[in-house]
């Protein structure tokens, strides 16, 4: 009795299923269509649209990346390493990456000489020695205390014289003393090398006409106001034109050197 209710079941239930399929039959089929048309939009269709759109922008990216590339390439066989080696020099004698010393006394000497007077002592205030230069970009100041004999007029010619010597610097202070010296005090910049990183993707600069006229009168400048009219005309800021005096503040850890005219050094 069990299996023929069962069977009863089964069979009532195939017929309502039968009965439903042939009064909805004209509507299967067409909504069967739909249904899988919008599962193949779903799930193919949008995915190769999507793989379509990326593909362009990467081809895209890739067409500027290689027309930057060639552009590069173009600006770099259009160098000429002696004339940057030239530049480089001229630069790094203007502006050290370290602090020059010797470049520092040997402008004073020339400056001297050209002045027609004669160096007394001289003073350097090198600054907290170990404090990390290398992570700054701007101009770092190095001062140093000068004594020369003569009169104002001796000093102007060689502040004058000054002006056209390597590394760059400025002078901040003229005193007369009672003896019949000059006291002046002179502020010699310097700047570190900054880290190189090189970008592909990212266009090379090349050195302007005017930074080109610049780095001339800076290796060999016609007059002393010659440098300064250079920089007040270029339109965009260099190492050169971007020059500032910066107070020094000398703490009782700094050491100084101090040297005689005779070249001997103490600390």
């Amino acid at each position: 009795m069990n299996n023929s209710k069962v069977n009863t079941k089964v069979t009532l239930d195939e017929m309502v299923l039968k009965s439903l399929y042939y009064r909805y039959k004209d509507f299967t089929v067409p909504i069967s269509v739909i249904v899988v048309c919008i599962l193949l939009f779903l799930f193919l269709i949008i995915p190769q649209i999507q793989s379509f759109l990326a593909m362009k922008d990467s081809i895209s990216g890739d067409s500027q990346k290689l027309s930057t590339l060639q552009q590069n390439l173009k600006i770099i066989s259009s160098f000429d390493d002696n004339e940057l080696n030239n530049y480089l020099d001229i630069s790094t004698r203007a502006l050290p990456a370290e602090k020059d010393f010797a470049g520092v006394l040997q402008a004073i000497s020339s400056s001297a000489a050209g002045a027609g007077t004669i160096l007394g002592d001289y003073s350097f205030q090198i600054g907290d020695i170990t404090a990390d230069t290398k992570s700054k970009t701007t101009q770092l100041p190095l001062q140093l205390s000068i004594t020369i004999k003569g009169d104002l007029t001796t000093a102007r010619r060689f502040i004058e014289e000054l002006k056209n010597q390597l590394p760059l610097s400025d002078v901040t202070s003229v005193s007369v003393n009672s003896n019949g010296t000059i006291a002046v005090t002179a502020i010699f910049y310097y700047a570190p090398l900054p880290k190189i990183s090189f970008d592909d993707s990212i266009p090379l600069l090349t050195i302007s006409t005017k930074e080109k006229e610049m780095l001339k009168l800076l290796d060999n400048p016609s007059n002393p106001d010659s440098i300064t009219n250079v920089q007040a005309s270029t339109p965009t800021p260099t190492p050169f034109s971007s020059i500032t005096v910066t107070p020094t503040v000398v703490v009782s850890l700094t050491p100084t050197i101090a040297a005689s005219p005779s070249g001997r050094i103490s600390q």
